[in-house]
């Protein structure tokens, strides 16, 4: 982010302007003040899922297709402890962008929601967590097919519709939405969640991970097995 501070504002003001289309748009549509505080939590929860996804996949795909990918897979720490040091190193960053973000939505909108360090952390651990599950997965496919830049623009918009599905039939068993639903829950009512919703969510997002990792690892072994690793297009 500092390397390429020019690149990180640019982020994040088509990310408020992307917000400001939204909050215009619920305006012009007559909707009530008190909706505005949905709409500042659900824009944090797209935030985090999409900077997080982009951050896991691009770090991959950018390493396979720029020939530096094979030297990851032969250092000491191997490919799968450099992925991970890298992921904790974007959570950072990617946990940074998005209360940058929170705070100027809410001046933006003049809806300030109280501020619950808990559960802004622990919401901001899984959905980051599940956004990381589908980059895992992604970058496995960038490491077999090098080129998959607009299946990642598709997936990014399945991530949207996640977010977006409603509480109710499949949309409970659907990654994302019901852990922003969720984290307005707890930062609009002020009360911790039931154990039982908040274990659920957690469990999701472990199982999210494992899957993500098992699909990287599995990516990882064919690539290795067809001798593609230093194929970088």
């Amino acid at each position: 982010m500092r390397h390429y501070w020019l690149n990180t504002l640019s982020a994040l003001a088509f990310a408020l302007m992307l917000f400001l289309m939204l909050y215009f748009g619920v305006r012009a549509f007559g909707a009530p003040q008190a909706d505005f505080g949905a709409l500042v939590i659900g824009y944090y929860a797209f935030m985090l899922t999409n900077v997080g996804f982009q951050r896991v996949a691009s770090f991959l795909l950018t390493e396979s297709q720029t020939g530096t990918l094979e030297q990851l897979a032969l250092s000491p720490f191997g490919l799968a402890m450099t992925t991970l040091a890298h992921l904790v190193s974007y959570l950072l960053s990617v946990a940074l962008f998005g209360a940058v973000g929170l705070l100027a939505t809410m001046a933006i909108t003049g809806m300030w929601l109280p501020f619950n360090l808990p559960a802004f952390g622990v919401m901001t651990l899984l959905l980051v967590g599940q956004a990381y599950a589908f980059g895992l997965a992604m970058g496995g496919l960038a490491l077999r097919f090098k080129r998959i830049g607009d299946l990642m623009q598709v997936v990014s918009m399945v991530l949207v519709v996640f977010l977006l599905t409603p509480a109710e039939g499949v949309g409970n068993l659907a990654p994302l939405g019901p852990t922003w639903r969720l984290l307005q829950q707890w930062v609009q009512a002020g009360a911790l969640p039931h154990a039982t919703a908040l274990g659920i969510e957690v469990a999701r997002t472990v199982g999210l991970l494992l899957v993500g990792v098992l699909v990287y690892r599995w990516c990882e072994r064919r690539v290795r097995q067809l001798g593609l690793l230093g194929r970088y297009a």
